[in-house]
């Protein structure tokens, strides 16, 4: 029973941090600019070797990698946060009572990030998932 609870708190801190990061306005129109170009770029049915590369470096941007110290505290921080979510969404389950069997919550796990994605998919805020294949 317990560990029903723990996938499902994890999966709430985990939309919680993305929700987090969409009310950015710069964030977010940088997502929904990219996402409107891979669109029209997937439209195209024979793409040219530009176009292709063009594509990938949208979808994969290449990112610079430099060690500073100021990233290691950003990602301590980063952990700490995401913890003191999880012990908050995980208190709420204790004292209210809600107990979800694992299988349920592995249902959860598949039906809910498909859900979030259409949903966001009407705002062109979406990522890709499995659901590609299925567009003609």
């Amino acid at each position: 029973m317990i560990s029903g609870n723990f996938l499902i708190a994890i999966l709430i801190v985990y939309y919680i941090r993305i929700f987090y990061g969409l009310f950015k306005k710069k964030t977010r129109e940088k997502k929904i600019s990219i996402n409107k170009k891979l669109e029209d770029i997937r439209k195209i049915p024979i793409k040219t070797i530009e176009q292709q590369k063009e594509f990938i470096d949208m979808k994969y941007p290449k990112v610079d990698y430099k060690f500073s110290w100021r990233l290691v505290l950003n990602i301590l921080i980063n952990i700490v946060v995401m913890i003191g979510l999880y012990m908050i969404v995980y208190r709420i389950f204790y004292y209210t009572g809600f107990n979800i069997g694992f299988w349920w919550a592995v249902g959860v796990l598949f039906i809910v990030p498909v859900l979030m994605n259409m949903i966001l998919r009407r705002f062109n805020l979406h990522n890709d998932d499995f659901t590609i294949f299925m567009r003609r």
